[in-house]
């Protein structure tokens, strides 16, 4: 439901995944996150929720935004993974 062509039912999924901090959802999250927009923001929220075993994801799409941060400087989403870091780290 992630790749639904509905952006309200992908939204949604990625919000449940995170309710359920569901850790085989993880590489899906990240995915969904890079393509932007209001399911990424869920899945960003998703990851934070799943916490530590989400870490590597969260790092790894902070290192492919950064090339982007210094092209584009429309960082309106990489708070939103800040926060997930921080969530993540303090679950360890």
């Amino acid at each position: 439901l992630l790749t639904d062509g509905d952006t309200a039912v992908a939204a949604s999924a990625a919000f449940a995944l995170g309710l359920l901090r569901d850790t085989a959802s993880i590489d899906a999250l990240a995915a969904t996150y890079v393509d932007g927009g209001v399911v990424a923001r869920e899945a960003g929220w998703a990851l934070a929720e799943i916490g530590a075993p989400a870490r590597p994801a969260i790092e790894a799409l902070l290192a492919l935004l950064a090339p982007r941060r210094a092209a584009a400087p429309d960082l309106s989403r990489l708070p939103l993974l800040g926060a997930a870091l921080e969530v993540a780290h303090d679950t360890v």
